[in-house]
């Protein structure tokens, strides 16, 4: 007879060879809870299934020892207020952080503001104030839109203040020089001031304004001017074809797919230039001098691209004999991200010319590369000087940051085409909610129902054996057969979809499909209310069985939902968990399966359908109106 160890392998090797053939079990979660084993460990690897095919998300380093799962969303420009778009590369990179914290790994989570350059200089000289003064209240409005939005951040870098960042700058500066990979040069081009940009004549197009025909930066539509000066460059070009090498053996390098493809075509159909990394401090002056030589400022392809490696403790790094690359104390370091959220806008500088510099500093590239579309109104492009920018922060006031969370990644979950920004849409959305996590709770927190449910059954509800043990039972004569089919056929497609979610999220996620994996929860929880009401369970004429397994795994589904949906909207579904019950310790993915961990709660209760999850804007206006008013008597 097999021990419970021999019993778990065995499991396990079955459900391996399953997986492998492409036959996924709809039975993962239950098969691990029956053979004693952690929800989410495998033989395939410490984190599970989900991790198998996803190496990035691997956790454990060649020498057995954990390296922080590092994501990072770009390095802000602090020279306006934060707009939609910024706050679509947060929300991203905070699904992908929270999700794989929810796995049980460290995560380092990095941003920051790029602090570097003419723009500083202009905007300081339009208001009367000093650059310090510009970038300081520039980089705290984002600082706030990521507390207001609930981002783990773990360190937000900012360029100009942290001299940690400096000393990597100059670090970096001084070991390429050393490489005989920096000599000085005459550059000339179409410069965009607005972009801070040397443009090609390929990169550029003539166009009509105000009756004038100009120049104009063909992506960016910003009037250029021909420029010639003498800079540092960078030998970007000999970096050419190990960075086409590694684009064309690493087909999921950057996401989504196109973007890869256009990257890799430009790298073979078109000569890498060397890159002009030094502007004149006499033009440029607020910026980090370049090392011995003060006539010359350090560009920003330096300067902000480094904080992402200066974010996590570089140049104070070194390899082991292992090649293992470690911090201060010997830790693993974090280094290279294993995903970087960018908007589609910077995917070269990203995709090129950070990787060139690591390739030269002999370090790892990173991962994988996640770039979005923009945000339009009116399928126009946001503009602060046509007045159509979307300000996060005041949506959040009227709405809440976790439905402008959800909004953000229902419609742009799947990062591959500009999306329109519409409060009409985010309302919808915010319904959406309301109906399938809110009304739902209502519904299965009914008291009238649950009392319903006979003495003997009511701990029933609660029990995570009732529900590994459920299975359809034979033909109910209290019902027709029409009904009897419906209701318990709903049921049982709802268990089927269950004891799989979290398998199939986890996978989705691990391929940086967002959408797909929040699509995924919302379409189980449409399962769940079409289910749950079929079963009619507040009629008196149901069958005290089909109420009883109505409510347990409708119940049952809020509750993996809630878990799964931590990363997207974690406020709400933390709130969501509260009311029914779950302690903090049994919320994370281990537990997203069916009838794993505690309990709902204890007594009766507990489940507290009254909670009111997401109120109509009238109530939330008048909440506010309330909250205004106590505010104004305890003065």
């Amino acid at each position: 007879m097999l021990n419970k160890t021999a019993l778990g392998r065995a499991v396990m090797r079955h459900l391996e060879f399953l997986v492998m053939s492409k036959h996924i079990t709809s039975r993962l979660c239950h098969a691990r809870t029956l053979a004693g084993l952690p929800a989410t460990a495998t033989t395939l690897g410490r984190r599970g299934l989900h991790s198998a095919s996803s190496p990035i998300f691997k956790s454990i380093s060649d020498v057995g020892e954990e390296k922080p799962f590092y994501v990072t969303a770009p390095l802000f420009y602090p020279n306006a207020a934060p707009h939609i778009g910024h706050l679509h590369s947060l929300v991203v990179a905070d699904v992908f952080a929270r999700s794989v914290s929810q796995r049980g790994r460290r995560v380092e989570f990095v941003t920051g503001s790029d602090e570097h350059g003419l723009k500083i200089q202009q905007v300081a000289a339009k208001e009367g104030r000093g650059e310090e003064q510009v970038v300081k209240k520039g980089a705290a409005r984002f600082v706030k839109l990521a507390e207001k939005a609930n981002i783990s951040l773990t360190r937000f870098v900012r360029t100009s203040a942290d001299e940690g960042h400096r000393k990597g700058v100059e670090s970096l500066w001084k070991e390429l020089q050393s490489r005989d990979l920096l000599y000085k040069g005459k550059h000339a081009g179409w410069y965009a001031v607005s972009d801070e940009c040397f443009y090609t004549e390929s990169q550029t197009r003539l166009v009509q304004r105000d009756g004038v025909e100009v120049r104009v930066a063909s992506d960016s539509g910003a009037v250029v001017e021909w420029a010639e000066e003498e800079n540092w460059k960078f030998r970007l070009s000999s970096f050419r074809e190990r960075l086409r090498e590694r684009y064309e053996n690493e087909s999921s390098a950057i996401h989504p797919p196109h973007q890869h493809a256009a990257v890799l075509s430009s790298l073979i159909s078109s000569p890498l230039d060397d890159l002009s990394v030094s502007r004149p401090s006499s033009r440029l002056h607020w910026g980090i001098r370049v090392p011995g030589d003060e006539t010359q400022t350090m560009y920003v392809w330096v300067d902000a691209l480094m904080g992402y490696l200066t974010g996590v403790g570089f140049p104070a790094w070194s390899k082991d004999r292992e090649g293992v690359l470690r911090g201060e104390g010997g830790t693993v370091c974090a280094w290279p991200p294993d995903v970087q959220v960018i908007g589609k806008d910077i995917v070269r500088f990203h995709a090129i010319h950070l990787p060139a510099f690591l390739l030269a500093l002999d370090l790892p590239l990173p991962r994988r590369l996640y770039a979005h579309a923009h945000w339009t109104v009116s399928r126009s492009k946001m503009s602060k000087s046509v007045g159509n920018v979307v300000d996060p922060m005041a949506i959040m006031k009227d709405y809440g940051a976790d439905v402008l969370r959800w909004y953000v990644v229902r419609a742009g979950g799947n990062g591959r085409g500009d999306v329109n920004w519409s409060i009409d849409q985010l309302e919808k959305h915010e319904m959406e909610l309301r109906d399938l996590l809110g009304n739902l709770l209502s519904r299965v927190g009914n008291k009238k129902i649950l009392s319903a449910i006979p003495d003997d059954d009511q701990h029933l509800v609660r029990d995570p054996v009732y529900l590994r043990d459920w299975s359809m039972p034979p033909d109910d004569k209290e019902m027709s057969k029409g009904r009897r089919e419906i209701a318990w056929k709903g049921i049982d497609g709802l268990r089927e979809s269950l004891l799989s979610l979290e398998f199939r999220v986890s996978n989705a996620l691990d391929r940086l499909e967002i959408g797909e994996a929040v699509q995924l929860v919302v379409d189980t929880l449409k399962t769940t209310n079409k289910a749950y009401t079929d079963a009619i369970p507040w009629a008196l004429s149901t069958p005290a069985g089909l109420r009883l397994a109505a409510c347990a795994w409708a119940i049952e589904s809020l509750r993996i939902s809630g878990i799964l949906l931590r990363p997207f909207i974690p406020a709400k579904a933390d709130e969501l968990l509260s009311a029914l019950g779950i302690n903090e310790e049994y919320r994370t993915f281990e537990y997203a399966c069916v009838g794993r961990g505690q309990t709902y709660g204890e007594g009766e209760g507990t489940i507290r359908g009254k909670v009111m999850l997401f109120p109509s804007k009238e109530i939330r206006m008048k909440n506010a109106i309330e909250n205004e008013f106590r505010a104004e008597v305890g003065r």
